[in-house]
């Protein structure tokens, strides 16, 4: 079911309150949510194609050499 309106406009105030972040982090958090809204918007906001796009840039990158990623069961081996 949908949250009310109140119950929204609460978070809302709750989560731009000054005692609740400073000013930097809030600037941080308008960053961070304009460029997840522009990777939403390149995949037509369809998280199945974000999350392809995602693995295949990891393909990449392991085959490239150039980092270091943990490994997972899904590497066939578990990290400590």
């Amino acid at each position: 079911m949908f949250e009310s309106n109140s119950k929204i406009d609460q978070i809302t105030k709750m989560t731009q309150a000054k005692d609740f972040q400073s000013k930097e982090i809030s600037e941080i958090i308008k960053e961070v949510r304009r460029i997840r809204h522009e990777l939403s918007a390149e995949f037509g906001h369809d998280p199945h194609k974000f999350g392809e796009y995602c693995r295949e840039l990891e393909k990449e990158l392991r085959k490239s050499g150039k980092y270091k990623f943990a490994k997972s069961d899904k590497d066939g081996s578990k990290s400590p």
